[in-house]
């Protein structure tokens, strides 16, 4: 009895796992965002942060760096100002960010690496993440934004497939773009834009 009901118990928060996801991706794709000044790089070492645990069980190895960057200074503006703000729901971005990271975690190998890095450019904020790992095939790349996929097969094992859906809803929510990129050795580069807040 006490095995069933951890087995009903892990299916149940499973499920509410699911659920959850589906509801950011609804929420994302319904555009209907309560834009409020964000602080991205406060968004980011808090997704880091999450993420650090599964991290070290898995071997792998964080490495965040964050550059303003010259188009973020301002005349005047005082050093420990916020410099990568922008327009938008933040809870949202953190949950895109935590995906990509996740997802950077969970698709690499032990003694791997995550590389974080935030910049500001020309009037947009950029996040890339490089991972090590697998090699992704051309045909697998093109379809990881699509809902339950999940690397070059349909969604099994752990895992919804709505990782990088959720993530690609929210950057266009967010009037940003999502780019992959396949590295020749393995893994992948993630990269966010969002305009930056004028």
């Amino acid at each position: 009895l006490r095995d069933l009901l951890e087995r009903v118990r892990t299916t149940n928060a499973r499920n509410a796992r699911t659920v959850d996801a589906l509801l950011d991706l609804a929420q994302a794709q319904s555009a209907r965002l309560r834009r409020r000044p964000c602080d991205l790089e406060v968004l980011v070492h808090e997704a880091v942060e999450d993420v650090a645990a599964e991290a070290r069980e898995a071997g792998v190895r964080l490495d965040m760096r964050a550059h303003p960057g010259q188009a973020a200074a301002r005349p005047g503006q005082d050093e420990d100002e916020p410099w990568a703000l922008c327009l938008g729901d933040s809870r949202l971005l953190r949950q895109a960010v935590l995906n990509v990271l996740r997802n950077a975690v969970r698709h690499n190998t032990v003694g791997g690496v995550v590389e974080i890095m935030l910049e500001s450019r020309g009037g947009e904020l950029m996040l890339t993440v490089t991972n090590t790992g697998p090699v992704v095939d051309a045909e697998s790349l093109a379809s990881l934004t699509e809902p339950f996929v999940r690397g070059q097969d349909r969604a099994s094992g752990s895992g919804y497939g709505l990782g990088l859906a959720i993530v690609d809803a929210v950057v266009r929510a967010h009037d940003g773009t999502l780019s992959l990129r396949a590295r020749e050795r393995g893994g992948l580069v993630t990269t966010l834009r969002v305009p930056a807040q004028a």
